[in-house]
């Protein structure tokens, strides 16, 4: 079994809610779903993430089929070394990476297909019978947050969900009224995105303590890769580290920094 083809599909989601934070206010997602094909017939689907510009990781994508075309699926490891050394993508990691992203999970997809198991078993088998998720929340007026609750609620989620970082006492004000509505129990999780000085998540973390959080997603930059270590030390909520994960030696170096409590991949 080879690959015979690699076909790209650019797509644009559109959200029921603006999505707010520090860094995007924007109303969907683009991505780029990969097709492979092989030349027996069987197809895999992969989605690749788009990151700053949707053209460039579909470009990234045309780039790395020759390295794919033509060889056998289960060989992804040796595709994706050739790719990195001998295509160069080493230099733009960040883009290869994304664009990567959405031909291996197609190569995956056809090794299941191909043997007729799903992921799972050629992954390592069974941990949990089901994964759970978040409900995300949209940014907005209290009225609107209790009516977002109420809705996620009604849908059996037990995680919320909320991006902070834009204002400190309306962001407080919303972690407040969440709280309030979902009552003791329900895990709240914010993300900040890295948008506060190390004074600031200081002053904000000690206010959001009576409020039951989960954790905070990267309340402070990436870099310098001490920072966020330094303020979970200083903290009594756990930190979670996402911007900076972008390679597995990123992931090594931070992981082995203890940077800190949760690593969001």
């Amino acid at each position: 079994m080879k690959v015979s083809k690699v076909e790209t599909i650019p797509v644009s989601v559109p959200y029921r809610h603006r999505e707010i934070s520090s860094q995007v206010a924007r109303d969907g997602v683009s991505d780029v779903l990969v097709k492979v094909t092989t030349d027996d017939g069987l197809v895999g689907w992969g989605e690749a993430c788009c990151g700053a510009d949707t053209a460039s990781v579909d470009a990234a994508l045309l780039a790395l089929a020759p390295f794919v075309v033509g060889r056998d699926p289960w060989n992804r490891e040796a595709m994706r070394r050739d790719a990195f050394t001998h295509g160069l993508w080493q230099f733009r990691a960040g883009t290869g990476n994304f664009a990567w992203a959405g031909i291996d999970m197609a190569l995956w997809d056809i090794c299941g297909r191909a043997c007729g198991q799903p992921l799972w078993r050629l992954l390592g088998g069974l941990q949990q019978p089901e994964a759970t998720y978040f409900y995300y929340l949209a940014r907005g007026s209290r009225e609107s947050l209790a009516e977002q609750v109420a809705a996620g609620r009604a849908a059996g989620f037990e995680v919320f969900y909320l991006k902070v970082g834009l204002d400190d006492a309306e962001d407080i004000a919303m972690v407040a009224t969440i709280r309030e509505v979902l009552g003791a129990g329900p895990r709240l999780r914010l993300d900040a995105n890295g948008s506060w000085s190390m004074p600031q998540a200081m002053r904000n973390l000690e206010a959001l303590e009576e409020h039951d959080i989960d954790f905070v997603e990267q309340p402070v930059r990436d870099h310098p890769i001490g920072q966020l270590a330094e303020l979970r030390l200083r903290t009594r909520i756990s930190v979670c580290a996402n911007e900076g994960l972008w390679s597995e030696a990123d992931a090594h170096a931070r992981i082995r920094a203890r940077q800190a409590d949760v690593y969001c991949f």
